[in-house]
C-alpha cells in the first residue's frame, strides 16, 4: 500500500526545544547511527532505505534526518515510513513522527521518537524502513550523499527527563547513507592572489579562496608563514583572509613566501604560495623651526630663528634651500640638518610687510618637505611712559577707565598688554587700578615699570631680542635690567646665567614659561600688618515668582577696601548668569561685569578713591542666576578668585569659604 506523499514543510512538533540545552559527548562509545547506501536507483522507481542504530546506553528520544544532498537531482518523494519491531515494542508511553522538507539544494525526511515513562534500551538493530518513489528526472548516475543524527539520554532519567534544563544531548558517529554510485574524488583548489608588494608601513591583506567539486566535503585551509589568517572551515567555496601590518624591520628578510594548504577531509589536499615583497619605506623630511612661528617684529628690529630638518632614513643627505627676504646660511648632511636664518630689518621694511619665506628640505631621493613662514613687520612704537595706557601722553583719569575697561569690559589691551602691570607685581588686577588713580590724586607713588618675565629689555614683548639684551648685560656690561623681577625668569631671587639659560630654553626648546621674580630694588609696596578679609557664599534666596536665584557674597574685613575683584566660575549647563547687584554696603562704588564663557568677572570701586568699603561683616554684592532644570544647590557655582585691596592698593590676605549643602527645588 502507498501512502501519500509528504508535500508541505514541517518540523518536529513536540521536541523542538531541546535543541536549546547544553551539549555534551557521550562517553559511551560506539553510538552510530547507519544509512544504508544504494548504488542503483532508477527514475520511476520504488525502493526502501533501511537506519540502524547501535547505542550502548538507554535512549530518551532520538531523531533522524534523511537528508538528500543533491541539489541537481530532487526529483525523489517519501511514501511511508515503517518502524522496526525494536522500536514499537518500546513505544508504549511513547510517541512516533516523521515529516518531509524541501528547499533549493536538498530534501530532508526527519523521524523519530521520545518516551515519556520509559526509555529504549541499550542496543543495536533495525529502526525503520522508508519507503521513497523516484520521477522521471531523477538521474541514476548521480551520487546523493543521506545523512544523519541522533539524541541520547543522560545515564540517570529516561523519557521526558531527557528534555529538562538539566538534560544533556548526545551525538552519534555519522555514518551516512548514499543513492547512487560513489563519487570519484575530486582534489580540493586554490585561488591565491599574485605576489605582494608593499612599503614598509604599509599593511598587506588579500583573500585566499579554496573550492572543490564534491560538494560535501569540508575544507579546513591552514598557513604557514608571516601575518595573520582567518579561514573557518567550511564547504566549497571556503575562504580566509590574510592580514599583516609590517614594520620598518620587515624589510631585512624580505620577500617572504607564505605556504596555504587546504585539506577536504578525504587525503586530498592542495598547496599554495603567495610571495611577498617589503621594500624600504622612504620616509618625508620634516622641517621644524625654532622658535615656532609666527613671527612679528618691529620695524628695526632683527629676526632670528633656526631651521632643522630631520628625517628616519639615517642614510640621506639633507639640503635645505630658503626663497625669501633675510639671510640664511646651511650646509647639506644627514639628519638631524640645520640652518640658521637672520634678518635686520629697517623702519623702512612696514611699508610692504607681509613678507612671505619658503623653506625646502630634499632628501636627495625625491622626497621633501616646504614650510612657508609669514613674517609681520609692525611700525615702531616706543612704549609710553610708566602710566599712560591710552598712548596720549598724559597720565589722568582716561588711563584708570582705560585699565577697568581691559580688565572688566574686554575693552583694548594697553600697547604693550605689560604695560598694564602698573605697580610692577608682575600681574594686571584692580590693584593696579587702584594704585593708578591713587598715583593721578597725589595719594599715592608714581607708577612703577611693568614686570613682564622674560622681558628683559622691558620693550612689552618676550623674544629673541630680549636674549641678546640679556648676553649684553651679562657678559659685556651692557645697560642693566629696568625690571629685574621680570629677568629673575627661574624665581630664585637673583639674576644669574641660569636665567639667560632659562629663557633661552624657554624660546628654542620648549622650556617651562618664565616665572615672575623675586628681585625687587625698588621700595616695596607698603603694608599694614594684620589686614585682612574672609569671603563668605554659604545661602541663597529664592524669589519663586520669577524663578531667579539671589546669592550674597558675605565679607569680613578690618581695613577700609577699596577695590573688589572676583572671578565667579558657574556651570552653564545647569544655570543661565544675571547681572549682579551692590548691596547697601557697596552702592556707592561703580560696578563692573562681564560674563565668560564658564565664569563671571566682576569688579567694584570707586575712580576717584573717595568711596570706600568700611570695615565689618555684610554682603558686598549680591549674584543671581536662573535654573536651567528647575534645581539648585551652591555647588553649581564656585568663587574661583577674590582679591581685595586696601586704600593704598595693597591686596589683603583673604580667605573664603563656600557651603554646599542648602539645596532648592
Amino acid at each position: 500500500m502507498r501512502f501519500k506523499p509528504f508535500t508541505h514543510l514541517s518540523f518536529l512538533i513536540f521536541i523542538t526545544f531541546s535543541f536549546s540545552l547544553a551539549l555534551a559527548q557521550d562517553p559511551g562509545i560506539p553510538d552510530t547511527v547507519t544509512v544504508e547506501c544504494k548504488e542503483l536507483v532508477l527514475p520511476n522507481s520504488e525502493f526502501a532505505l533501511e537506519t540502524y542504530m547501535f547505542t550502548d546506553s538507554a535512549v530518551g528520544g532520538f531523531n533522524v534526518s534523511l537528508t538528500f544532498y543533491n541539489s541537481n537531482n530532487l526529483d525523489i518523494y517519501v511514501d511511508s515510513i515503517v518502524w522496526s519491531d525494536w522500536i514499537t515494542g518500546f513505544a508504549v508511553d511513547g510517541k512516533l513522527w516523521h515529516n518531509e522538507s524541501e528547499g533549493d539544494t536538498a530534501k530532508t525526511l526527519r523521524f523519530g521518537a521520545v518516551w515519556i515513562g520509559n526509555s529504549l534500551p541499550p542496543g543495536q538493530g533495525l529502526v525503520a524502513t522508508t519507503y521513497f518513489h523516484t520521477g522521471p528526472t531523477w538521474n541514476s548516475t548521480l551520487y546523493t550523499k543521506v545523512d544523519t543524527t541522533i539524541f541520547k539520554p543522560p545515564d540517570v532519567g529516561v523519557g521526558f527527563e531527557f528534555f529538562d534544563p538539566d538534560g544533556v544531548l548526545y551525538y552519534p558517529v555519522f555514518v551516512a547513507g548514499c543513492l547512487g554510485p560513489p563519487p570519484t574524488p575530486h582534489k580540493p583548489l586554490f585561488e591565491l592572489p599574485d605576489a605582494q608588494e608593499v612599503n614598509a608601513g604599509e599593511t598587506v591583506d588579500f583573500i585566499v579562496v579554496a573550492t572543490d567539486i564534491d560538494p560535501s566535503d569540508i575544507l579546513t585551509i591552514s598557513k604557514y608563514g608571516v601575518g595573520d589568517f582567518n579561514a573557518p572551515p567550511g564547504t566549497s567555496p571556503d575562504t580566509g583572509f590574510f592580514s599583516w601590518v609590517t614594520t620598518d624591520d620587515d624589510t631585512v628578510n624580505s620577500p617572504y613566501v607564505d605556504t596555504f594548504i587546504v585539506d577536504d577531509g578525504t587525503g586530498l589536499a592542495d598547496t599554495g604560495y603567495v610571495t611577498i615583497i617589503v621594500n624600504p619605506y622612504y620616509h618625508n623630511p620634516i622641517l621644524s623651526l625654532v622658535p615656532s612661528p609666527p613671527y612679528n617684529i618691529k620695524g628695526g628690529d632683527t629676526l632670528e630663528f633656526i631651521v632643522i630638518a630631520t628625517d628616519p632614513d639615517t642614510d640621506d643627505t639633507l639640503t635645505i634651500e630658503k626663497y625669501g627676504i633675510g639671510d640664511f646660511t646651511t650646509t647639506p648632511s644627514t639628519a638631524p640638518c640645520s640652518g640658521f636664518f637672520f634678518w635686520a630689518s629697517s623702519l623702512n621694511d612696514t611699508l610692504n610687510s607681509p613678507y612671505t619665506d619658503t623653506f625646502i628640505v630634499d632628501d636627495g631621493s625625491g622626497w621633501a618637505d616646504t614650510q612657508i613662514v609669514t613674517i609681520v613687520v609692525f611700525p615702531y612704537v616706543p612704549p609710553p611712559p610708566d602710566g599712560d595706557l591710552n598712548h596720549d601722553g598724559i597720565i589722568d583719569l582716561s588711563d584708570v577707565m582705560y585699565l577697568a575697561n581691559y580688565i572688566f569690559k574686554e575693552g583694548p589691551a594697553p600697547s604693550p598688554p605689560a604695560a598694564g602691570d602698573v605697580n610692577g607685581d608682575c600681574f594686571v588686577t584692580i590693584g593696579d587700578i587702584i594704585y593708578l588713580a591713587n598715583s593721578y590724586f597725589g595719594l599715592g607713588p608714581p607708577p612703577r615699570p611693568w614686570c613682564l618675565p622674560g622681558d628683559v629689555n622691558h620693550d612689552g614683548y618676550v623674544n629673541i631680542p630680549d636674549v641678546i639684551y640679556f648676553i649684553d648685560y651679562l657678559l659685556t656690561n651692557g645697560d642693566e635690567p629696568i625690571s629685574k623681577n621680570s629677568t629673575d625668569v627661574d624665581a630664585d631671587c637673583k639674576i644669574s646665567v641660569s636665567d639667560l639659560v632659562y629663557l633661552i630654553n624657554f624660546l628654542f626648546r620648549g622650556g617651562p614659561i618664565p616665572q615672575p621674580g623675586c628681585v625687587n630694588p625698588l621700595p616695596p609696596l607698603a603694608k599694614a600688618r594684620g589686614e585682612f578679609a574672609e569671603i563668605n557664599l554659604n545661602n541663597f534666596i529664592s524669589v519663586p515668582s520669577s524663578g531667579i536665584i539671589e546669592v550674597p557674597i558675605n565679607a569680613n574685613f578690618n581695613v577700609p577696601v577699596a577695590g573688589v575683584q572676583l572671578e565667579i566660575g558657574f556651570d552653564r549647563k545647569k544655570v543661565e548668569v544675571l547681572n549682579p547687584v551692590l548691596s547697601s554696603r557697596t552702592k556707592n562704588l561703580t560696578l563692573y561685569h562681564n560674563t565668560k564663557q564658564d565664569y563671571q568677572l566682576i569688579g567694584m570701586f570707586d575712580i576717584n578713591v573717595k568711596n570706600l568699603i568700611q570695615p565689618g561683616d555684610g554682603t558686598i554684592i549680591t549674584l543671581r542666576f536662573k535654573p536651567k532644570s528647575g534645581s539648585f544647590d551652591l555647588s553649581q557655582i564656585k568663587i574661583r578668585e577674590a582679591i581685595l585691596v586696601d586704600r593704598s592698593a595693597n591686596e589683603l590676605e583673604v580667605t573664603f569659604k563656600q557651603g554646599n549643602k542648602d539645596f532648592i527645588k
